[in-house]
């Protein structure tokens, strides 16, 4: 035991169960990262969570995540995109057994897709070509000491406007593109959507931290490749748009289901490997 630390400090909590401690996110397995995760989701609150994270320089003491610090996905078709910690104990797993630990979000576009290659707004993000697409093809091409490590996680979306519902979905995506409000918080007064637009999750903190709100756009999510790129959430001001993010970072643009825009996903992973 070092000098000063005693058994209620943080690393002495911790150490049980997890890797050993490096750097910086990039110089994690996978693996490791799920070890790391499952410690997170087990621990008895946000600041306990937060303590594990920081412990293995994943944020910084306060909980404060960096875009900066990512580990590379590379897929099998070459293509190679950072991913940043997007949030710790944000999304709870389908399963019904609690919430998932940690949350990564891409800082690039793993491809081109459609919304809905079939040109329609019908079905909503649930029944979306560019959701199976994420879920299904794209999770084929990631390695697989990652893609057996992601969990199911509940995600909710708005209906489409018009459609004649009310209600919104919830559906359970190994792989997802992240709604409006989980990118910007709070729709704030002034906001056209204000009053309109139904809330589609909790903003992510590490969108928190980088300053990303309603009231403006936000040129520090912008891609350095210049491209849209999809939200998930329905444009519930027009009935036939989806919601994306422009290559100035305007978070609220809308483009027609039928087009190839840019995909930035999102997934979690908790399982404890042994």
């Amino acid at each position: 035991q070092d000098e000063g630390q005693d058994e209620e400090s943080p690393s002495a909590a911790v150490a049980e169960g997890g890797p050993e401690v490096r750097t910086s996110l990039a110089d994690y397995s996978w693996e490791e990262l799920s070890q790391i995760s499952a410690l997170v989701a087990e621990a008895d609150d946000g600041a306990a969570a937060i303590d594990i994270a920081a412990y293995y320089n994943l944020c910084d003491e306060d909980g404060t995540l960096s875009a900066d610090d990512t580990k590379d996905l590379e897929l099998s078709d070459g293509t190679v995109v950072p991913m940043a910690v997007a949030g710790l104990r944000h999304d709870e797993r389908s399963d019904g057994s609690g919430a998932a630990g940690i949350t990564f979000v891409a800082r690039g576009s793993v491809g081109s897709q459609p919304m809905n290659a079939l040109a329609q707004t019908e079905g909503g993000w649930e029944g979306s070509t560019l959701r199976a697409w994420v879920n299904e093809g794209l999770l084929a091409l990631m390695p697989t000491d990652l893609a057996d490590l992601l969990v199911a996680v509940d995600k909710t979306t708005n209906p489409v406007a018009g459609s004649g519902s009310t209600e919104q979905v919830v559906t359970s995506d190994r792989v997802w593109v992240p709604s409006y409000s989980e990118i910007v918080g709070e729709v704030v007064a002034g906001n056209k959507r204000a009053g309109v637009y139904e809330s589609e999750g909790d903003q992510y903190r590490l969108f928190a931290d980088m300053g990303v709100t309603s009231a403006e756009g936000a040129p520090q999510i912008a891609l350095a490749s210049g491209e849209y790129w999809w939200e998930r959430s329905p444009e519930q001001t027009n009935a036939n748009w989806f919601m994306c993010v422009s290559p100035d970072g305007d978070t609220g643009y809308g483009h027609r289901p039928a087009t190839p825009d840019a995909v930035v996903i999102g997934c979690d992973t908790v399982v404890d490997v042994d």
